[in-house]
């Protein structure tokens, strides 16, 4: 089963909850997909802040603004767990979902292993 990581990074905006509804319920529904999610965007990820997400925990995120996970400006090679390698050892895809103010370091942080594995998944919401 590919396990997929989803993070929000950037500013907060309207329409975050319902990318990542969508993406769990497609995923999990038609692709047999797992999803975990990590909390406060890069952060999580780097220290391992991670919920599972499933069907139960999305059920309603459709009419709420904003991000259950919540986002940060904290960038994906920061602290000493940072940077693609480490990254790639904890899940088989990544999406970040990212607001128009964000910088997004989903590319540069998995685009520096491509040829060690699949690139990974970026989708952006404004």
């Amino acid at each position: 089963m590919t396990r997929i990581g989803i993070l929000t990074s950037g500013g907060d905006c309207p329409g975050l909850n319902a990318v990542i509804r969508g993406a769990v319920l497609k995923g999990t529904e038609v692709h047999g997909q797992e999803f975990v999610g990590f909390l406060d965007g890069w952060r999580g990820l780097v220290e391992g802040d991670v919920i599972p997400l499933d069907r139960s925990r999305v059920r309603g995120l459709a009419q709420q603004g904003g991000t259950i996970l919540g986002t940060s400006r904290f960038g994906p090679y920061q602290g000493p767990d940072g940077g693609a390698q480490n990254i790639q050892k904890t899940l088989d895809r990544l999406a970040e979902i990212a607001s128009g103010t964000a910088e997004t370091g989903g590319t540069a942080a998995t685009e520096s292993e491509s040829a060690q594995s699949e690139p990974a998944a970026q989708e952006e919401t404004e």
